[in-house]
């Protein structure tokens, strides 16, 4: 699972909902569900195979529980995306 940051659950965390949809560079469209526990929200299935350890995501909140997000590797490299069905 991965966490939102604190400032980003304060901000905005009565608005958004599961499931949200992440829009990754090649036009594609995740549907991924969310938890909230605890004052925290936590992304949890749906994206993990194309995460490996040591990825870093870069999320942009587009509002109504959708967010851009590039994904790179442990060396700092955006991934290739799979190419959009």
């Amino acid at each position: 699972m991965c966490g939102l940051p604190m400032t980003f659950v304060k901000k905005y965390g009565k608005e958004v909902s599961s499931p949200v949809q992440l829009k990754v560079p090649n036009g594609d469209e995740w549907s991924i569900r969310l938890r909230k526990h605890g004052g925290e929200i936590w992304l949890q299935t749906g994206f993990r195979s194309s995460l490996t350890y040591g990825s870093l995501l870069v999320f942009q909140y587009e509002g109504n529980c959708l967010f851009n997000v590039h994904i790179f590797d442990e060396s700092a490299m955006e991934i290739s995306y799979p190419f959009k069905n």
